[in-house]
């Protein structure tokens, strides 16, 4: 019966892998720039209470900590150790310029550190999470390209 809770609070916490392709969300932004698109992503992470990590001209790195809900509560009490740190969720934007447009994609994982410094990555790669990736990727391309879901190219 314990195994069986277990399995159910890791399917609720989205840490068990649902044997996905290994897909990246991504997007092509059209009527922007690379400075645009990169400031665009950073206002986002702003807005949605997270913190830009690391900023480069092809990257943008944002985190927050997983400390609210349930969500955090599961993954700190089943899959850290006792004195490790709060985990934080990272979402790693790529930029990068094509002959269609600006390309985006976006990577997201988990990360904590043990008591003895050793830091561990869990990339989100569940269809859960790659649909809300890429969602939020969708939603990028409507609002700096000036169209609706109905109305926007779907070129990946």
């Amino acid at each position: 019966m314990r195994y069986l809770w277990m399995i159910l609070v890791l399917t609720a916490t989205g840490c068990v892998s649902q044997g996905t392709a290994n897909l990246t969300p991504s997007t092509i932004i059209e009527t922007q720039g690379l400075s645009q698109v990169r400031d665009a992503l950073a206002s986002s992470c702003a807005a949605a209470s997270m913190s830009v990590t690391a900023s480069t001209r092809n990257n943008i790195t944002c985190s927050k900590p997983l400390d609210s809900g349930s969500q955090g509560f599961f993954y700190r009490a089943l899959l850290t150790e006792p004195n490790a740190s709060m985990p934080e969720i990272y979402s790693s934007f790529s930029i990068y310029q094509r002959s269609d447009g600006i390309g985006v994609s976006v990577t997201e994982w988990v990360q904590h550190q043990n008591a003895f410094g050793k830091t561990t990555k869990n990339y989100l790669k569940q269809k859960k999470s790659l649909r809300g990736m890429q969602d939020y990727l969708d939603k990028l391309k409507g609002r700096l390209d000036g169209c609706g879901p109905s109305n926007c190219s779907t070129k990946k």
